[in-house]
């Protein structure tokens, strides 16, 4: 029970305190817009100079800085899409959240009787594959296990550390950012992508410390992404760590949050299967086996 209450409360925790500043930041932003007193700072000369988009992104920024109103005009269709995208992005993760809060509930459930719910899975899969059977159930746990850590676990620890330096640099919306940060971070899409944009605008707009603090962690992010992940994927996983990560990558596409860990034990027990039978082919047959 405690158990399941500290997961619950890990999950539930960051959720609401990035809800409550999502809503709050959304609420002034739309205050803004209505009252007519939103200001975009001037874009800095440097903006040019980025590759392929620095010109559009340039143009499209100094004319919000002069004229918000004729700024939404111009961009509306692409307002559009986007505010689409977003709604349709919060309604997946606000299921995405229901199904990981009941599922560690029926976890908790299940390690209540760990050991008549582990003698059981033995039996059945002793059943289905003989004497292998032990063994693809060790493989299956150890999967679990590293994309637990390997991928979650980065994700929520890259998403807090991004947190702390968006909050630092004091920019608006920071728990919308925050929870891009996280699910880009969930299905494998480098946060930079978000971070590097956002230090750029907070290196023109605010303070320096706290633009400091945030590509501080901008740098973090980056370590732990190239780091850490690969570490915790590949520590106690028998199949390669590009496997485990290409079966989550491909579980989350088919079935969601869930599919993470469905996806990447299907393939690692099907690499495994795969390995053995390269393995009993290449055996060479004895003298008694060929009489």
């Amino acid at each position: 029970m405690l158990v399941t209450l500290a997961g619950l409360m890990v999950l539930t925790t960051p959720v609401v305190v990035l809800t409550e500043s999502l809503v709050d930041s959304t609420k002034d932003l739309a205050e803004s817009i209505s009252e007519g007193t939103l200001e975009v700072p001037e874009p800095p000369d440097h903006v040019k100079s980025l590759p392929v988009v620095g010109g559009k992104l340039h143009a499209g920024w100094k004319l919000a800085s002069e004229n918000i109103d004729a700024a939404m005009k111009k961009y509306n269709p692409q307002l559009e899409v986007l505010g689409k995208g977003l709604i349709a992005t919060a309604g997946g993760a606000g299921a995405a959240f229901l199904q990981m809060f009941f599922s560690i509930i029926i976890a908790g459930v299940f390690l209540a009787s760990a050991e008549r719910s582990i003698a059981g899975t033995r039996v059945v899969v002793d059943w289905m594959v003989g004497n292998r059977g032990p063994l693809l159930l060790a493989e299956s746990t150890t999967t679990v296990r590293s994309v637990a850590q390997g991928v979650l676990g980065v994700a929520i620890l890259e998403s807090i550390v991004a947190a702390i330096g968006l909050l630092a640099a004091g920019l608006t919306a920071a728990g919308f950012w925050t929870f891009v940060i996280l699910v880009l971070s969930i299905i494998q899409v480098p946060p930079l992508l978000t971070l590097v944009p956002l230090s750029i605008w907070a290196l023109s707009t605010t303070e320096p410390f706290g633009a400091t603090v945030l590509i501080i962690c901008t740098v973090l992010v980056v370590l732990i992404d190239t780091f850490l992940k690969p570490v915790l994927l590949g520590r106690k996983a028998d199949a390669p760590m590009l496997v485990v990560l290409l079966g989550a990558i491909g579980g989350m596409m088919v079935w969601g949050i869930v599919g993470l860990f469905v996806g990447a034990v299907i393939l690692v027990l099907c690499w495994g299967g795969l390995v053995f039978w390269i393995k009993e082919d290449a055996t060479p047959v004895t003298d008694s086996a060929q009489k």
